[in-house]
């Protein structure tokens, strides 16, 4: 997803004059959405109601079990305070680097694992 300023979001952004978009319309600016379509001359369908319904019946579920695994989806909140556990149980050869933000505004962070600040490391 491509998100613009005004809170609308491209599925893929529009390359082309006439060609079809697919793009989210957050609840609370639909009305107006339906009024600038209708406005312009443009057609619009809605595909799907819900959309943070949809994603959450794809979300897997969980297997309830010890630790973070490679399988199942995570947030970043919860991937990061994963980073956190890593660190405390390995100060020594594990760090966290922050590497900027994303244009929506969060910490991009990454995990290192070197034996030495300054060696070559791997970073995930």
């Amino acid at each position: 997803l491509e998100q613009v300023p005004d809170g609308y979001s491209f599925w893929e952004m529009p390359v082309q004059v006439g060609m079809n978009v697919r793009m989210v319309v957050p609840p609370h600016k639909f009305s107006d959405f339906e009024e600038m379509t209708a406005r312009l001359g443009m057609e619009s369908t809605l595909k799907v109601e819900n959309l943070q319904k949809l994603v959450d019946n794809e979300r897997p579920q969980r297997r309830k079990r010890e630790g973070f695994g490679w399988e199942d989806y995570y947030t970043m909140e919860e991937m990061y305070a994963w980073f956190d556990e890593l660190v405390v149980q390995y100060p020594g050869i594990l760090r966290i680097e922050s590497y900027g933000q994303s244009y929506e505004g969060r910490d991009m962070k990454a995990i290192i694992l070197s034996k030495k600040t300054g060696n070559p490391g791997i970073f995930l």
